[in-house]
């Protein structure tokens, strides 16, 4: 009875000690999936639209590119700026929209896809002006037309995976 008495007293005693705590100090849930996230690169749009605007239509619409695919969370973006140096630093004869497309892989070398957008056309244009409204106050119909390709750099040579 007394080998008895022992081990439940040991059990409630082991139970009170080893009890799942509420407080999480220092302590960080952690997932881990076999699933690795592709590395992708964003190219600085290009803008050949020839707009008239007082601010930079290429840099902010990168940016909301950038942020959108930052958010969704599904692929490691390389750092804008360091995309941004990497095209600066290229010359007028290397074209992502051309068809030589093999200096690519030699430019982002740390990425398995690329994604280079060219801006063809860019305009405003009122919705309905009205004598009461300033035209710059009045809602704007927005036409922009791209051309996006995105390059999948994980074999020897790159290649055009997607092309709008």
């Amino acid at each position: 009875m007394r080998v008895l008495r022992f081990f439940s007293y040991l059990a409630i005693f082991s139970f009170c000690f080893s009890s799942c705590s509420h407080k999480q100090e220092g302590s960080a849930t952690s997932f881990q999936t076999d699933q690795k996230k592709p590395r992708v690169a964003i190219a600085p749009l290009i803008d050949e639209s020839h707009h008239r605007l007082k601010w930079n239509v290429s840099k902010e619409i990168t940016y909301g590119i950038y942020d959108t695919l930052l958010q969704k969370n599904h692929c490691t973006l390389a750092q804008l700026h360091k995309t941004q140096e990497v095209t600066k630093k290229l010359s007028k004869t290397k074209d992502p929209f051309s068809s030589d497309i093999a200096w690519i892989k030699d430019s982002f070398p740390d990425q398995e896809f690329v994604i280079f957008t060219i801006l063809l056309e860019h305009s405003e244009k009122p919705s309905y002006p009205t004598e009461k409204v300033a035209i710059s106050d009045s809602p704007t119909d927005l036409k922009i037309v791209c051309q996006v390709r995105v390059f999948d750099l994980r074999e020897e040579l790159p290649k055009v995976i997607l092309q709008e």
